[in-house]
């Protein structure tokens, strides 16, 4: 499992980075059936999901759809800061 510690170059929109934050920090999201996840979307293009008990208990380890890794994230903000949003 890798630790997400980069910061990315280019960023979301303020208002979709503070929905991303708050619907994580207060469990307001819409998981995916399929997944059984949180799905994200990421500046370079990548997708992913965090597993709907994991983001319930504000455990961030996005796990990167097409690949067998999983980056663990420590907050929401670090979720965010790193290029992700809820897609």
């Amino acid at each position: 499992m890798n630790k997400g510690s980069g910061v990315s170059e280019r960023e979301w929109s303020q208002e979709l980075q503070k929905f991303t934050i708050f619907s994580l920090t207060s469990g307001n999201f819409l998981s995916n059936p399929k997944l059984d996840g949180v799905c994200f979307k990421h500046m370079d293009g990548r997708f992913g999901y965090i597993k709907t008990d994991d983001a319930v208990i504000e455990k961030y380890h996005m796990h990167i759809i097409g690949e067998d890794t999983i980056i663990e994230y420590s907050d929401a903000i670090s979720v965010v800061t790193n290029g992700w949003a809820i897609d």
